[in-house]
């Protein structure tokens, strides 16, 4: 009689634990696709060589670039454009400069409980920095090309 009470115990217990997990995904799924927030990073704390690996600048959604009233899209040539900011430190600032071209980076945003991706520092987040002119035709080069 014991043992079977104790058995009934732990399938309930094991049904619980399992319907918990289940919502907890699903909870945790929406909440992070819900907002489309982002937190910001300072450009000083983005590790380029980290970003310029083979598997880690996946992590980038997109890369807008702002000149004037022209702005382009970097988004198939990401591990370049991490490749000439590794190379380019001295020409990349966190304000706006007279002689400056406005970037916007956005990083994927995966669910807190993937396990497809180790989530790290940059998860989800977004940051606004500025580079020197001069590499204005580096990027326009890299950017995506529009369908004819």
């Amino acid at each position: 009689m014991i043992c079977i009470v104790k058995t009934i115990i732990a399938i309930i217990l094991a049904i619980g634990i399992l319907l918990g997990g289940y919502f907890y995904l699903v909870y945790d799924g929406v909440k992070d696709n819900n907002d489309n927030t982002r937190d910001p990073i300072p450009v000083q704390k983005i590790d380029w060589n980290y970003m310029a690996n083979d598997a880690n600048f996946i992590r980038i959604e997109n890369v807008r670039v702002y000149n004037g009233n022209n702005m382009f899209d970097i988004m198939a040539k990401t591990q370049e454009f991490c490749t000439l900011m590794l190379n380019n430190p001295e020409k990349i600032y966190s304000e706006e400069r007279s002689s400056s071209i406005k970037v916007y980076l956005r990083f994927h945003k995966e669910p807190s409980t993937t396990m497809q991706y180790t989530i790290d520092k940059y998860n989800g987040k977004e940051c606004t920095f500025y580079v020197d002119k001069s590499l204005l035709s580096d990027l326009e080069y890299l950017q995506d090309k529009k369908s004819e």
